[in-house]
């Protein structure tokens, strides 16, 4: 958000919530990521991709899409199915969840 005439632009902070192998690439389970207002959900993670280069390939792919068996939530929402996907916009209370691919079972 900016207000005209006014010099100071709006940062927030997002913390994000990794999962199983995730944290061992970045040694903790939670990141906190600093962005600012008007941002999509791609620029973030692309931002965190950035911030982190342990992560690169990892959750996105070099079209910038999210990498298969990789599940991003938002507030708790699948990414793959919200209206806009990648393209939704980041709110300032939002919270993120990733979780890299997962197998078992026989």
């Amino acid at each position: 958000m900016t207000v005209p005439n006014c010099p100071i632009t709006m940062v927030f902070i997002m913390e994000i919530n990794l999962y199983a192998t995730l944290r061992s690439l970045v040694g903790q389970k939670k990141l906190k990521l600093a962005w600012q207002p008007d941002l999509t959900l791609r620029e973030l993670l692309t931002q965190l991709v950035e911030s982190y280069p342990t992560l690169q390939g990892k959750i996105l792919d070099a079209d910038r899409q999210i990498v298969p068996h990789v599940r991003v939530f938002v507030n708790g929402r699948d990414v793959a199915f919200l209206p806009e996907g990648l393209n939704t916009r980041i709110a300032p209370d939002d919270t993120m969840d990733i979780f890299p691919p997962i197998g078992g079972g026989q």
